[in-house]
C-alpha cells in the first residue's frame, strides 16, 4: 500500500508506506496499553505527538522534492526538445515548446508547530477577560515568531 497526502497543489505520493508509518504509531500505542506507570504512560501522548510531526515533516520534504524533480524533468524535455530542433535547422518558437517557463514561483515551506509549543502552558487558567487578552496576546507573540516570508506554520492542535 503506498501512502498519498493531499497538499495545496493536490495529492502526492510519499515514499514510505502506510505500513511502515502505521507500525511506529503501533509501537507507541502497544507501550501504552502495556504500561503500568501513569507518569510513563502520559509521556506517550508527547511521542505520539513528535512522531506525528515528524512524519508531517518528512511528507512536506518528499512533497518539495517531487515538485522539483518534476520542473526538472519538465525543463530537461524542452531543452531536449530545442536541441532536436534545432539539429533539424528549426526554430523553436514557443507554441512548440514542452514546457513553457512558468513564472518564479516561491517556494513556500510548511513548518509543523505543536499548539503546546506556542501556547508555552498547559492549560490556562481564565477569571476575566483580561485573563483571556493577556493569554492571547502572548499566544499571538509566539504564533508571530514561528512565522517567516516563505512559511506556511500548520499548527496541530
Amino acid at each position: 500500500m503506498v501512502l498519498w497526502k493531499m497538499t495545496s497543489i493536490g495529492w502526492w505520493h510519499v515514499s514510505s508506506s502506510v505500513e511502515t508509518y502505521l507500525e511506529l504509531f503501533k509501537e507507541i500505542m502497544d507501550g501504552a496499553e502495556h504500561c503500568n506507570n501513569v507518569s510513563t504512560l502520559r509521556s506517550y501522548a508527547d511521542k505520539a505527538e513528535a512522531l506525528k510531526l515528524r512524519l508531517l515533516n518528512e511528507m512536506n520534504a518528499e512533497d518539495i522534492r517531487l515538485a522539483k524533480e518534476a520542473a526538472a524533468k519538465a525543463e530537461a524535455e524542452r531543452k531536449r526538445q530545442e536541441e532536436e530542433a534545432k539539429k533539424r535547422g528549426e526554430t523553436v518558437k514557443p507554441v512548440e515548446k514542452v514546457a513553457e517557463p512558468q513564472p518564479v514561483y516561491k517556494v513556500r515551506t510548511t513548518k509543523n508547530v505543536s499548539i503546546k509549543t506556542v501556547a508555552k502552558t498547559a492549560s490556562w487558567r481564565l477569571e476575566s477577560k483580561e485573563d483571556v487578552d493577556k493569554y492571547l496576546a502572548a499566544l499571538r507573540e509566539n504564533l508571530l515568531k514561528e512565522m517567516d516570508e516563505d512559511t506556511i506554520v500548520n499548527i496541530e492542535l
